[in-house]
């Protein structure tokens, strides 16, 4: 079902007036599980994919209760590599073709939201590892595992927060304006997605043509650059466009997702990118990937953390970049990001180092600067998304031609 579409309009509509019409707590819990599974049905392709969802959800749920019941954190590690393989398996990463025979990559097993789903389950782990957790009952863990809201692309949520939510969902409530705002949002989202993202898309596609087949060195250069620009721009579109709908979807039944943009365009560098995009992955990322790392190294040899750090970080958003999709070029649209915020990281602490706090706060509130920075970041943002296309080949011929254009006209 797509959510930028007039069906799921009307899907959201009847589950809000049927949410609204009781507020018994059994009620609201089993409706908004039977919600979740007519939404999840209209993704699942065959009886396989149908077969791999349940053993997931009931696997997951009973890893989660036996590390609980008998105490297995240390043995944390050895579940969330597991998990981890199940997912690089899942989405046929084309790296396991160097290592694996490709007939076991041959199945046609796909789970939606399988990325967010090991997100979720590997958070729920590390929290129950630290004590952090609630309490884990299936009914709870389903639901926030295959809520309509954050199951195709986020926004990440935390299980804590879910629990709260579902455990007292009888109690949520309304005022006017709330219900105008979220609709407000759902339809902002659905123009961003359903209109303005197709447009961004096809002006792109247009112009990749354009470099390719035009001999002329002026019009490959002039399509080049608008077909640079456009492609981020769709996917910013598409991304938080959906974020909207699904953000607005929500907050109609009482439940409030965190954001996940926040005018990434205008960073400054690129850990503020990220801390504008994705910002529930880069948070998680920073949570249990970077964080739990640098302070099992800091621990253990104190003297080397601080260029650790700057290895860490760049494995962090290496991986951030390489999750976004299983073929070669992502393996390269990581890279590009993982370099990016290392560098940053590095520079802020010369920076810092050579014109001291008060020298740096001073630089970081020169306009000009922040100017020069923002259009240096933007465009080395939109380079990375040159290669978060899937065709490489086809990306590769597109900046061969542009830069043969460059020569040619110079």
């Amino acid at each position: 079902m797509n959510i930028a579409s007039i069906p799921f309009l009307i899907f959201i509509s009847l589950s809000v007036i049927l949410f609204l019409l009781g507020n018994n707590l059994v009620y609201r819990q089993l409706l908004l599980s039977f919600i979740n599974l007519i939404f999840l049905i209209t993704y699942i392709q065959n009886i396989n994919t149908c077969i791999v969802f349940f053993v997931f959800i009931l696997s997951s749920y009973l890893i989660l209760k036996l590390i609980k019941k008998y105490s297995l954190q240390n043995y944390i590690f050895i579940f969330v590599s597991i998990i981890v393989v199940f997912f690089l398996f899942i989405k046929k990463y084309d790296f396991l073709k160097l290592i694996i025979p490709t007939n076991l990559l041959d199945h046609k097993i796909e789970l939606i939201g399988i990325s967010y789903m090991m997100f979720k389950l590997i958070h729920m782990i590390i929290d129950l590892y630290q004590n952090q957790l609630s309490n884990i009952k299936l009914l709870y863990y389903a639901n926030y595992q295959l809520g309509f809201f954050s199951l195709l692309a986020g926004p990440i949520q935390r299980y804590n927060d879910f629990y709260n939510y579902f455990n007292e969902i009888d109690k949520t409530s309304f005022t006017k304006n709330e219900i105008l705002s979220s609709w407000n949002r759902v339809l902002t989202g659905m123009f961003k997605m359903g209109l303005l993202s197709i447009l961004a898309l096809k002006l792109y596609q247009r112009e990749a043509i354009g470099v390719i087949s035009n001999v002329s060195s002026i019009k490959v250069i002039v399509h080049f650059m608008i077909y640079f620009y456009s492609y981020p721009i769709y996917v910013y579109l598409n991304f938080s466009g959906y974020c909207d709908i699904v953000i607005g979807c929500a907050q109609l039944i009482g439940l409030k997702l965190p954001e996940n943009f926040n005018s990434p365009f205008i960073a400054r560098n690129m850990v503020e990118f990220w801390n504008r995009w994705h910002i529930t992955l880069s948070i998680w990322i920073r949570d249990y990937i970077f964080m739990n790392s640098y302070k099992w190294i800091a621990q253990k040899w104190n003297r080397h953390a601080k260029n650790a750090g700057y290895i860490l970080i760049f494995i962090t958003f290496f991986i951030a970049g390489v999750w976004h999709g299983s073929t070669w070029n992502f393996i390269i649209f990581g890279l590009i990001h993982g370099f990016g915020v290392a560098v940053t990281r590095i520079y802020g602490d010369i920076l810092k180092s050579l014109l001291g706090r008060s020298g740096l706060k001073n630089y970081y509130k020169n306009s000009a600067i922040r100017l020069i920075a923002i259009f240096i970041t933007f465009n080395y943002v939109c380079f990375s998304f040159i290669f978060f296309h899937v065709d490489l080949n086809r990306t590769l011929k597109i900046v061969n031609t542009f830069f043969i254009s460059i020569i040619s006209f110079i």
